[in-house]
């Protein structure tokens, strides 16, 4: 094992990272950190944060490896970012054999674990984190591997475990399964005694057990799907090397779960669903990135923090709701849902950062949340399905827009927004707004609207601009403050067209309009002169009835 020899006092030195612009980084002594604006939790300042080099290795490495580099300390131990930061370590150059970084989670720890995705160039090592510990820059001989002479070789075929013998046992031996495991009963009151544990071939489950903590230090993959269920005493859940679940993951009726740290879980191959949990107050999923199915986190009501900053993709819905202590959600890399997005009922939710958000398969759901202050969604272009902003009272600012298409229903109702701008939407299923206090409506790219637009219960309305608009299913608008109406481009409407109760309305045009497949009705307009009504009814061909009445004088 090379000598580790300490460093006289570091130097920390603060500056302003060029790409992207608010990022920082620290720099210290063989060590430079970049972390990106918002990644520290709250209640850290940067000034907090300190690398140092340990006189001794906490741990020993396995027997074959050798260090490359000064084994680091990143303090505050334990720290968990909002989202992963960069490291760049200097080591001595290996002549012979592979570097690796290797990790030692916390000085409980009895072995280190390689981190992954870790690149070397120019004698510098970078990987990313979520959290501190302890780092070093190690080498495997060529030809080595990690094994030694009392290394634990892996269990085949399914196991299970209902003492805590029995994991102690399987220690002696073994630090794999090819098969699935299951741990199970009262009997176990923790699962410490199964620490060597660092692979799992087939499924992880552990339901009915008497467990208090549930925790894997050196568990870094799961093949198939970690179920997590009906442990009733339950009440921490740490696996912090924990990198992939190539299946399902489920945490349910865990009655005391109060913590669920997966920090460097990157990936789960089916869906992810955590229900009927009473607590469950702190999740920490740093680092997910994907999930192949479902990400479902509407059961636990009691979720106060939630960070998902490295999430990109949800291949099906993703869904949250019923919480009444979350306050912010973390979005910031999420790029795509395949199925829908659905954020409702969320009793304190002020914030929702999404800001890279391109597309949603199905429904783009944001209701009844009464504390959300926004809806920022600057580079959504399509949703598939519906589009519904319904009963937002504390949200003053939508940006949609980029919005292209939506194939369903968009309905925006219930906000405080003064103004709805959709400057990029061209085709929707139906359009409906109604009862926010909208001075300007304007959609000036839209062309068609295949059902109902609806316009309503907006008294301090001006502005409605639907310049390009060409065909529409029914036009409704109804109890509005608007003075003019122009429809410039309107050729047909398949049913209805419904203008009525605008009080203040002066001028109606929609010079091309010659079909409308349903009902005229153009009433209760007092300002609006009846000749203008006439017009309209005169040059297009109604295929249903005519109602022009108690419009004004003219």
């Amino acid at each position: 094992m090379a000598a580790v020899h300490r460093l006289a006092p570091l130097l920390v030195l603060l500056v302003l990272a060029g790409c992207p612009a608010s990022d920082f980084v620290l720099e210290f002594e063989g060590v430079v950190l970049t972390i990106p604006d918002g990644a520290l939790p709250e209640g850290t300042a940067l000034g907090d944060l300190n690398v140092a080099v340990e006189a001794e290795l906490p741990v020993p490495l396995p027997d074959n490896r050798s260090l490359l580099s000064e084994v680091y300390a990143f303090t505050p131990h334990g720290l968990a970012f909002e989202a992963p930061i960069t490291v760049d370590m200097v080591y001595t150059e290996a002549f012979d054999g592979e570097p690796e970084v290797f990790r030692l989670g916390d000085d409980m720890d009895d072995g280190w674990a390689a981190v992954a995705d870790a690149s070397f160039a120019d004698s510098v090592a970078t990987f990313t984190t979520s959290g501190f510990s302890w780092y070093a820059v190690t080498r495997l001989p060529a030809g080595g591997d990690d094994d030694d002479s009392t290394s634990a070789d892996a269990f085949e075929g399914d196991i299970g475990f209902d003492s805590h013998a029995a994991m102690t046992a399987f220690c002696a031996e073994y630090d794999s399964v090819t098969g699935s495991v299951t741990i199970a009963g009262p009997n176990i009151a923790a699962t410490d005694e199964l620490a060597c544990l660092q692979a799992v071939g087939g499924d992880l489950f552990i339901q009915g057990s008497g467990a208090t903590t549930v925790n894997f230090a050196m568990l870094e993959g799961v093949g198939g799907a970690l179920v997590i269920t009906l442990n009733s005493e339950l009440d921490l859940v740490s696996m912090p090397f924990l990198a992939e679940v190539g299946g399902d993951m489920l945490l349910d009726t865990n009655v005391q779960l109060s913590s669920v740290s997966l920090p460097d879980l990157a990936e789960i191959g089916g869906s992810l669903s955590a229900g009927a949990q009473a607590s469950f107050l702190t999740v920490d999923l740093t680092g997910l990135v994907d999930v192949v199915g479902e990400l479902d986190l509407s059961g636990p009501t009691g979720m106060a923090s939630l960070n998902l900053g490295a999430l990109e993709t949800v291949g099906e819905d993703l869904l949250l709701s019923g919480h009444t202590q979350l306050t912010g959600l973390d979005l910031r890399s999420l790029l795509s849902v395949g199925g829908g997005l659905d954020i409702a009922d969320e009793a304190q939710l002020a914030l929702i950062q999404a800001g890279r958000l391109t597309s949603v398969g199905g429904d783009l759901v944001i209701e009844n949340s009464g504390t959300l202050e926004g809806v920022t969604l600057p580079d959504l272009t399509t949703v598939g399905e519906q589009l519904r902003l319904l009963n937002l009272e504390s949200v003053t600012s939508i940006d949609l827009n980029e919005l292209e298409t939506v194939g369903g229903r968009i309905t925006v109702q219930g906000t405080d927004t003064i103004g709805l701008s959709l400057a990029s939407l061209t085709t929707a299923g139906e359009l409906r707004v109604a009862s926010n206090p909208f001075a300007s409506i304007a959609a000036p790219l839209l062309t068609d609207v295949e059902g109902d637009l609806v316009v309503s219960a907006d008294a301090a309305l001006s502005t409605l601009s639907f310049p390009a608009l060409v065909t529409v299913g029914t036009f409704f608008l109804h109890d509005t403050g608007l003075p003019t109406l122009a429809l410039p481009e309107l050729t047909e409407t398949s049913e209805d067209f419904h203008v009525a109760e605008n009080p203040f309305l002066t001028s109606l045009s929609a010079p091309l309009l010659t079909t409308i497949g349903g009902s005229l009705e153009i009433e209760l307009n007092p300002n609006l002169p009846t000749s203008q009504a006439n017009a309209i009814a005169d040059q297009a061909d109604v295929g249903g009835d005519t109602t022009i009445s108690g419009n004004g004088g003219g």
